[in-house]
């Protein structure tokens, strides 16, 4: 009868722990899939932001720079840029998932040279607002002059003092949209230029732990 009841807790004892470790396995491999996927996760938005800021300074920020070097010498930026925070949509899908980011200084620098890249945009639209009034004005005081030195505008004083009114009031228009232009330029080319040192160290920092990623895990002797 004794031999009976041990045996038979003995046997439940087996069981039970039979039944815990097959929950321990399946509790640990439904970790270990999660764990998979947030990093495959981790490591799809951070290919996406790269793709997307590497695609932004290429095609759409970089172009500037040969504007730039005209800068120097009319200390002015004479480029229009369209660029709007409608093309940021991976960082605007994405941005509740960078705080999931390993990395805390890589994670930092996302947002920071995101930061800059909204500022440098904003920038951007102000000095493009400045050198459209600046050609308008511009436009309109050479069509001005044309008509005042027209020759049938020698005709009548009248129109050649008409003209010369307006052309005098839109070359104002245009001095004055030239000196907004000069003064917001130095604090434009900041912008630029923090943004341009931001961005080239944040696309290093994400190819280095892409490929990082992506390199195959070295198998040890024990592990063969």
């Amino acid at each position: 009868m004794g031999c009976e009841f041990w045996s038979g807790v003995i046997s439940a004892a087996i069981v039970g722990f039979i039944t815990l470790l097959g929950v321990y396995k399946t509790l640990k491999g439904q970790e270990e899939r999660d764990e998979k996927r947030r990093k495959d996760r981790n490591k799809a938005v951070k290919k996406a932001f790269y793709q997307e800021l590497n695609t932004l300074w290429e095609k759409l920020i970089k172009p500037v720079e040969p504007f730039w070097v005209e800068y120097e010498e009319t200390r002015f930026l004479d480029f229009r840029s369209f660029l709007s925070p409608d093309y940021l949509t991976i960082y605007r899908s994405n941005a509740n998932h960078i705080g999931h980011i390993d990395d805390p200084e890589l994670r930092d620098k996302i947002v920071n040279v995101y930061i800059l890249l909204q500022a440098l945009i904003d920038g951007f639209k102000v000095n493009t607002e400045f050198l459209s009034e600046y050609n308008e004005a511009d436009d309109r005081y050479n069509e001005t002059i044309a008509k005042q030195t027209n020759p049938s505008a020698y005709q009548s004083q009248s129109l050649s003092v008409k003209y010369g009114t307006e052309a005098a009031g839109f070359e104002a228009l245009r001095d004055h949209a030239l000196q907004k232009l000069k003064g917001y330029a130095p604090e434009l080319k900041k912008q630029y230029d923090d943004f341009a040192d931001s961005i080239e160290e944040l696309l290093d920092m994400l190819e280095k732990d892409i490929l990082k990623q992506e390199l195959p895990k070295p198998k040890w002797s024990w592990e063969q």
